[in-house]
């Protein structure tokens, strides 16, 4: 009777472990389900939504990091993805145009098609540059008749990003609007942290100095608090050297990181938005470099480097090759990794050129 009772009391525990495993089970899988499946086109747009919404959300971003999201092939898993979604988010400004509306059509999901509730187009808060002017037509190359849409390399425009995405994610689940809220004040405090360092952080708000900052009266302002520029951590003390340099970019991906850090690209490897460079161009640009002393030949990875390398040869411009989005080089895995590895690289061949006059 006692083994019975034993045999009895053994079998109760197993089950009782079996019944508490299987509500676990069930606890997680209506935890998962209650993620918004998200699916963002760039992995920029990947680590900013998951940055702010934290373990409600599940984000599949489209492009690797290494790839140019204007030429993304509309593969048939992309659609399966998009099925699932609850939300689409798009860098906008015709970047994905050759490919996007493809995808999306595709998946038959009603819920992300644009205009739709679980459609978001992230350019929406930004200062778009570079908008034509004129009549636009092929004859121009590439041009994006509203703007240029690489706006996510200006820090500056990661924390708009943040605040769009912020409010999205709210409208979709407004019972963890706190939370999300919570989360997007902390990855603006962190780029805010690594733009100006973090004693100017704790001394100043930071929307005062990125004012000033973007006013072009920064150091002033420092000088007015009795405080050092060079003395000071962050992007803004780095990069604040080569305000007026100028530069040559492959494309114009570059165009919102140089204006917020007052370089100027004075010519682009492409004769023409799209279209490779000719011969004639690369002779253009090897005058061009010697003329103003370029220092840098920046571009994308995803390019081919002979017709910088052909120019850096005949000139004293360095050719770097930087991956512009997350996880397109090393070590990039986040918003502020990205701003950090762009940051320390351009200022390090800068600072050497600068030191070589």
């Amino acid at each position: 009777m006692a083994v019975t009772n034993f045999k009895g009391s053994k079998m109760s525990m197993k089950t009782r472990l079996i019944a508490l495993l299987i509500v676990a089970l069930a606890f997680n899988s209506m935890a998962a389900a209650k993620r918004l499946q998200v699916v963002t086109t760039t992995t920029d747009l990947k680590a900013i939504t998951e940055a702010v919404g934290g373990e409600y959300v599940n984000v599949t971003s489209i492009s690797s990091g290494k790839q140019d999201p204007h030429f993304i092939e509309a593969k048939p898993s992309y659609i399966i993805k998009l099925r699932k979604a609850d939300l689409f988010i798009q860098i906008g400004l015709q970047l994905e145009i050759g490919w996007v509306s493809l995808i999306l059509k595709g998946s038959r999901n009603s819920k992300i098609q644009m205009g739709a509730r679980g459609f978001l187009d992230a350019s929406e808060n930004i200062e778009k540059l570079e908008i034509p002017t004129g009549p636009v037509d092929r004859s121009l190359g590439d041009v994006h008749t509203e703007g240029n849409p690489h706006y996510w390399l200006d820090p500056y425009n990661g924390r708009l990003m943040a605040h769009t995405i912020t409010q999205k994610l709210s409208q979709l689940e407004p019972e963890y609007g706190a939370y999300f809220e919570q989360r997007k004040q902390v990855f603006v405090n962190s780029i805010d942290v690594a733009m100006f360092g973090p004693d100017l952080i704790e001394k100043f708000p930071a929307d005062t100095l990125w004012k000033f900052y973007t006013q072009g009266n920064f150091e002033e302002y420092l000088k007015n608090n009795n405080i050092a520029l060079n003395t000071q951590d962050g992007w803004a003390a780095q990069m604040y050297f080569a305000k007026g340099l100028k530069i040559i970019t492959y494309h114009k991906s570059w165009t919102y990181f140089l204006k917020r850090f007052g370089i100027t690209a004075v010519a682009q490897m492409e004769p023409k938005p799209g279209v490779p460079p000719s011969p004639k161009h690369i002779l253009q640009l090897i005058q061009i470099a010697n003329d103003h002393n370029i220092p840098i030949i920046l571009m994308e990875p995803f390019y081919s480097d002979k017709a910088p390398n052909l120019v850096s040869r005949k000139t004293n411009a360095k050719v770097l090759k930087l991956g512009y989005s997350v996880n397109g080089d090393p070590g990039t895995n986040d918003y502020v990794n990205l701003m950090n590895n762009i940051v320390n690289k351009i200022s390090a061949i800068l600072a050497e050129s600068t030191s070589e006059r």
